[in-house]
């Protein structure tokens, strides 16, 4: 199982540097719940930067749209933030 974390979302479908990196492990991924809502910000935020035309937005986000469906298991997020808290503090201390 391949975990794609928001970032890896997206460099991926915004065509950031280094965006074919994780092309390789694209093709079925899982993620939490809260790497759409991450996305749909970046999207908004490359539409306003102007990293991206907002003409061609909605293009970005079908194509992201048909990943999620098509390629990608969706988790809640709620089921890990105990056990990413552990991880993330690193020192054995159980939450």
């Amino acid at each position: 199982m391949i975990v794609a974390d928001s970032s890896a979302l997206i460099a991926f479908f915004l065509r950031e540097e280094g965006w074919s990196e994780p092309s390789k492990y694209m093709a079925i991924t899982v993620s939490v719940d809260h790497a759409i809502k991450e996305f749909y910000n970046a999207l908004w935020k490359a539409v306003n930067l102007k990293r991206i035309g907002v003409e061609e937005a909605p293009r970005v986000l079908a194509l992201f749209k048909d990943y999620v469906k098509r390629n990608m298991e969706l988790k809640r997020e709620e089921e890990y933030m105990d056990k990413a808290l552990e991880i993330a503090l690193g020192n054995g201390i159980t939450i």
